[in-house]
């Protein structure tokens, strides 16, 4: 644990180094003491930057390392019961597969549209976990999957947990 430790202080500090834009800095989401906290506050960062309102915005997930405005990259994740290929998830008989990173994005969402309407064809809901066990839910993330393998990522259980 001591290891494990370490490397949670060796983040805090180059995250401290620079206090700017925590938007710039990709974070070990499962190495920071309260992670609900961090994304809280990019939230809050993305609302005061534009000069939008907390309601108005909503979050969009992409398995990517590449940046984009209003977006933060978390490092340190696995998908467990599925694999992740460009065309999105694809059922898999491997118990857990890395993630090279993953982008959060605070949109604002349209005047008028209720996030219920937006059309999420082709995604699935899954769980972004804490740790292993599963019981720290930190958000869920809409990722793209065949629809005829919807019923069947929800059975298998499919889920994303930080490492």
């Amino acid at each position: 644990w001591i290891q494990d430790f370490k490397n949670r202080l060796d983040q805090l500090s180059k995250i401290c180094q620079n206090t700017s834009d925590i938007l710039e800095n990709p974070v070990w989401i499962g190495g920071l003491f309260t992670p609900e906290a961090y994304i809280t506050a990019s939230r809050q960062a993305v609302a005061q930057k534009n000069q939008w309102s907390l309601e108005e915005l909503r979050l969009e997930v992409a398995v990517t390392d590449e940046p984009g405005a209003n977006a933060f990259i978390l490092t340190g994740m696995k998908l467990e019961g599925a694999e992740y290929s460009a065309a999105g998830i694809v059922l898999s008989s491997s118990v857990a597969s890395p993630l090279k990173a993953v982008r959060l994005t605070w949109v604002q969402e349209l005047r008028g549209t209720k996030l219920a309407q937006i059309s999420v064809t082709n995604r699935v809901g899954l769980p972004v976990y804490l740790n292993d066990d599963r019981s720290d839910l930190l958000f869920t993330a809409e990722l793209p999957v065949d629809n005829a393998n919807i019923p069947n990522v929800v059975q298998q259980a499919v889920a994303i947990v930080a490492l």
